[in-house]
């Protein structure tokens, strides 16, 4: 179609009209700012001695308090045990809408366990943390038990826990 076109304007052209519509005649574009600028000379490589940067106490505690955010982001399978250990009794169940939230790990603890209730079958390592935490705890959703406190909003689910197990403390274990 587009050869065709280009025909038809070129015998226009000769016979000396113009088409009607859109068409215009191809303009070169030319512009010394569109050409390429030469470079710039290379400073020559030279040897010398690196100075490292002295200790600097404020940038080793930034380091550090970024490296305790990061880890305390990171839920462990522990930590939900943990967590679900002190909120639903031995042999019973609870419900998400009942469990408290006392600081931010507890929020993030919870946070991490509806996102693993949620994905179910779908995120693999929600699978993974669910099958450790299978042979303690049975999970059931339930979108009709809404959980709607200081920390959040969202569906609910219900915890069954199989025995009385207790996870040792972090501090504890050797």
């Amino acid at each position: 179609m587009l050869l065709h076109l280009d025909r038809l304007h070129l015998a226009d052209r000769r016979a000396g009209l113009t088409p009607p519509g859109l068409l215009e005649t191809r303009r070169d574009l030319m512009s010394p700012l569109l050409l390429a600028r030469p470079r710039n000379s290379r400073a020559p490589l030279a040897g010398g001695v690196l100075t490292l940067p002295g200790f600097d106490p404020v940038r080793e505690l930034r380091k550090r308090l970024e490296r305790e955010y990061l880890d305390r982001l990171v839920v462990t399978p522990r930590q939900i045990s943990r967590f679900l250990e002190r909120r639903v009794a031995p042999f019973g169940e609870g419900q998400a809408a009942n469990f408290w939230l006392e600081s931010v790990d507890d929020f993030l603890v919870f946070e991490a366990l509806r996102l693993i209730v949620a994905a179910g079958e779908h995120d693999t390592d929600a699978r993974r943390i669910a099958a450790h935490l299978a042979r303690y705890f049975e999970f059931e959703p339930n979108q009709q038990l809404r959980v709607d406190n200081d920390w959040l909003t969202c569906g609910g689910f219900t915890v069954r826990r199989k025995g009385d197990r207790v996870t040792m403390e972090a501090a504890n274990v050797a």
